[in-house]
């Protein structure tokens, strides 16, 4: 989920993607946000196990990782469920 101060403006799932190749859900919530607020906004990647609910960890990959350097501010949570902050270079 993308949002900024004044809410959410895209959200994404790991999916085939436009060209049927797969699209992580980092890239597909890029792919579809406000361009104009992607500085002042914080990307939130988390996930649940579908089977008992629980969270897990869910930091973008070394492949997103780039895709998100003009995002704002990228937190991830961990398989106990507390939110971190992904420090990019």
């Amino acid at each position: 989920v993308m949002a900024d101060a004044r809410g959410v403006h895209s959200w994404g799932w790991n999916s085939s993607g436009p060209t049927g190749m797969g699209e992580h859900a980092e890239a597909m919530t890029l792919r579809r946000s406000n361009r104009s607020r992607l500085a002042h906004s914080t990307l939130y990647v988390a996930a649940v196990r579908k089977r008992h609910g629980k969270a897990i960890t869910a930091k973008p990959c070394l492949d997103c990782q780039p895709l998100l350097k003009g995002v704002g501010k990228v937190v991830w949570r961990d398989s106990e469920g507390n939110w971190k902050e992904l420090f990019r270079e």
